[in-house]
């Protein structure tokens, strides 16, 4: 058989790739051990959240300190999970990478599950006092916009307690993302298809738009046809899970109060 000229060459594996053509996540953390000991710390260190809880009210530095604190603790959960989901998608049939990502996102649950109770406390303020301290206090003056966005969002946000447990609930509800991933990108058959010369060509995921997009109409209808046919293979199990990602959705409005 000759080459289908008409078809792009395979997409390459990552380990296959020059560096240049990857994520530098090295730009995050130089090494995987890097991120274990920022973990390890930010985790001891999430505790120290719980100085403030309770006092939040008691003057305009307690908020402004506290605020800071858990904001450098957050951005620094932010940082772990972008480097633990980015590494997690480098290939996500690999289960050190898929673990280290699962670890990133089980310590970002857990910090905001620690900070619940900043915003319950804050809408407890007196709006015209904490208005007065945003005017006085140099720190709290760049979260005037964001203490006027959290009491447009009053109706919504419950207890310090109910906040953690939602808070918590969102990394278990997660699971059903990660299992629709998992199941799509590494453990749905996709049978082979025939290109334009003739060749049998193996599909992956990351190959789909170069075959449904074909411009042999016949490619494109054999690669839309392996594709489809793989979905429907695994209807049930999809379904099952798309159920529980929707009750999931379903649970937080009404834990919140949404209409919807």
């Amino acid at each position: 058989m000759t080459a289908d000229t008409n078809s792009p060459a395979p997409l390459p594996r990552r380990a296959e790739l020059p560096p240049d053509q990857c994520w530098d996540l090295e730009s995050i953390f130089p090494t995987t051990e890097a991120f274990d000991r920022k973990l390890d710390e930010i985790d001891a260190r999430l505790t120290e959240l719980n100085r403030f809880r309770g006092t939040l009210g008691s003057s305009a530095a307690a908020l402004a300190d506290g605020l800071a604190l858990r904001d450098e603790l957050l951005a620094e959960l932010d940082r772990l999970r972008s480097y633990g989901s980015l590494k997690g998608y480098e290939d996500s049939g690999d289960a050190e990478r898929v673990a280290l990502r699962d670890r990133s996102f089980a310590i970002h649950a857990r910090g905001q599950a620690e900070a619940a109770f900043f915003e319950p406390e804050i809408l407890a303020i007196d709006p015209a006092t904490l208005d007065r301290w945003s005017d006085e206090n140099d720190a709290l003056r760049i979260y005037r916009h964001y203490f006027g966005a959290l009491r447009r969002r009053a109706s919504n946000i419950r207890s310090a307690d109910v906040e953690a447990l939602l808070a918590g609930a969102d990394a278990t509800f997660g699971a059903f993302y990660s299992t629709y991933q998992a199941l799509t990108n590494n453990d749905m058959p996709i049978r082979s298809i025939q290109d334009a010369a003739g060749n049998r060509v193996a599909l992956r995921p990351a190959d789909r738009l170069r075959y449904t997009l074909h411009r042999n109409r016949e490619v494109r209808e054999a690669a839309w046809k392996a594709y489809a046919d793989a979905f429907l293979g695994l209807r049930h199990t999809l379904a099952a899970n798309y159920a529980g990602a929707v009750a999931s959705s379903v649970f937080m409005a009404r834990a919140r109060g949404y209409a919807s």
